[in-house]
């Protein structure tokens, strides 16, 4: 969650009615956390897409530990203001996919890591037919192919992809 010092921090339960936590601090640089979205890895700890609101940046952060205490920090996109409304998932491969909305160019993106912490990726746009990627959600299917349903602001509509390929650079849209 986002905090009141605009930092990104991370909450592990220790019960099951979360009435005991460890709270940690996964980002602290400038204003971060907002739009995040967790997912756990194939290791057993969690994944963190989020964006860094004062230099409009997709990041990704990839805990090493169950508190998140350790963890590697990933700048994944930075090519203009992009990275509100993030949905993260994991595939079967065990690497993260989320898709984002570029405000900057009023798009919705996808990418696909290649390795756990996102330092290796494929970004695509996958829909830029008018004002269109906020409020995104992605499920994945076991062949790693991404379906994400997202909002279309221009005619206000409900729109879904479904990706033919891992990098959803062949893909069908409905409206």
């Amino acid at each position: 969650y986002h905090d009141a010092n605009d930092d990104l921090n991370f909450v592990q339960c220790t019960n099951d009615a979360c009435t005991t936590k460890n709270v940690t601090i996964v980002d602290a640089a400038n204003n971060m956390g907002d739009f995040n979205s967790v997912a756990m890895g194939s290791d057993g700890f969690a994944r963190i897409g989020y964006w860094d609101d004062t230099n409009k940046d997709v990041r990704y952060a990839q805990c090493t530990n169950a508190s998140c205490t350790t963890k590697i920090i990933t700048l994944v996109e930075s090519s203009g203001a992009i990275g509100e409304y993030i949905a993260l998932k994991i595939g079967t491969d065990g690497f993260g996919r989320m898709a984002y909305f570029d405000d900057t160019n009023s798009d919705l993106k996808f990418i696909r890591c290649t390795d756990n912490a996102c330092t290796t990726k494929v970004i695509t746009t996958v829909d830029s037919t008018g004002d269109v990627g906020k409020h995104a959600y992605v499920a994945i299917d076991s062949s790693n192919f991404a379906f994400v349903s997202y909002f279309d602001d221009t005619n206000n509509d409900l729109k879904f992809v479904r990706c033919t390929n891992a990098d959803c650079t062949a893909k069908n849209i409905t409206t």
